[in-house]
């Protein structure tokens, strides 16, 4: 009965390890298209209106999606102690702490930080622009493997679990 207990719940752990896995690879496609649609609404607030910097992403704090609202909301918040640390900084720090991107995706991210506030409102408009385009490529990277290595590894789980389960009965 004991044996019978313990292969269970071994073939449970890796049938639920797979789907982990493929979970992982879906919240980073879905990290990377809230971050593409926070830097949309970044690129039309600097073409048509081009709010200060602090006003610009508290009003992107309010209305972009996770975890690019927290990335926004950081900024702002960042920017009410200008003493503190300098937007690239406080950009390039809150940019590494996104969850779920991988070092790819934070390296593409990271450059525009140098660019906001910077430069004048087209030289904003297109660093935002082609950091969404890049993004937008690696999102659509992380769709095509969540959808292709998704059942992979949930398949392979479930055969690990299943296969250890057989060789401690």
């Amino acid at each position: 009965m004991i044996h019978m207990l313990g292969a269970v719940l071994v073939a449970a752990c890796c049938g639920w390890t797979g789907v982990l896995a493929a979970g992982r690879l879906r919240r980073r496609a879905e990290a990377l298209e809230a971050l593409c649609t926070g830097l949309e609404q970044l690129e039309r607030e600097l073409s048509l209106c081009l709010p200060p910097l602090p006003q610009l992403m508290a009003d992107l704090a309010g209305r972009a999606p996770a975890p690019a609202r927290e990335l926004f909301d950081g900024c702002a918040r960042a920017l009410e102690d200008p003493d503190r640390e300098a937007f690239f900084q406080t950009w390039d720090r809150l940019a590494q702490a996104v969850p779920d991107l991988t070092e790819e995706d934070r390296r593409a991210l990271r450059p525009l930080g140098q660019v906001l506030g910077r430069y004048d409102a087209p030289g904003q408009v297109r660093a935002a622009e082609e950091t969404r385009r890049r993004l937008e490529e690696l999102r659509a990277s992380a769709r095509e493997e969540s959808r292709r290595l998704g059942g992979v590894y949930r398949a392979m789980g479930a055969a690990g679990g299943g296969f250890l389960a057989i060789l401690l009965l």
